[in-house]
């Protein structure tokens, strides 16, 4: 009687699990689809030399400060994934990014998709290009009233996040800078 009840609990824990799974791949699919993935899935600006093994920006050079050393991350499947809170020096503002390193190109495009289908944000973002944010390979901005508060972008085999904390001012200095930083560094040797 124990060994039945052992087995249907087990089972019932099988298809539990099978369900968040397949829950799971449904958000992500949703989201591809929403974002026209099939159309732009490894598919970058500019013919890198390399992708990227460490991405660790000299923030000082910028008149930016770092608060704190990053919080940094193994990602699965190969990577590193860095937060940073940075202050502006020049308008005591304080900016938080997230920056991820992923193993190529196909696999940060997969990761944008992914962190896209668990965000409790409004979507679909609008791509940066409808207001004249042209960053990296794939960019996505926040909503009109704000949309230089927020950036997402990707380039390379680099995907980055910027927020700010003040809602009258624009990240897109700061992350124009990073992206052009990100770019330089993929031809590097």
């Amino acid at each position: 009687m124990n060994t039945i009840k052992s087995i249907s609990l087990i089972s019932l824990l099988s298809l539990i699990v099978m369900v968040i799974f397949v829950c799971a791949d449904s958000h992500v699919d949703a989201a591809k689809q929403l974002y026209e993935y099939d159309q732009w899935v490894g598919i970058t600006k500019t013919n890198y030399t390399h992708t990227l093994t460490t991405f660790v920006p000299d923030f000082f050079g910028s008149g930016y400060s770092t608060n704190h050393p990053p919080i940094v991350d193994d990602v699965e499947g190969g990577g590193l994934s860095y937060i940073y809170t940075i202050n502006n020096i020049l308008n005591n503002e304080i900016y938080n990014i997230r920056i991820d390193l992923r193993n190529d190109v196909v696999s940060t495009h997969s990761f944008l998709m992914w962190l896209f289908a668990y965000s409790s944000a409004w979507q679909p973002f609008p791509l940066g290009e409808t207001k004249s944010v042209y960053l990296g390979d794939r960019c996505y901005i926040g909503h009109p009233t704000n949309f230089t508060k927020n950036i997402t972008f990707v380039r390379n085999n680099i995907y980055v996040r910027l927020s700010s904390n003040n809602s009258t001012n624009s990240v897109l200095p700061f992350a124009t800078w990073l992206d052009n930083k990100i770019l330089e560094m993929s031809f590097d040797e």
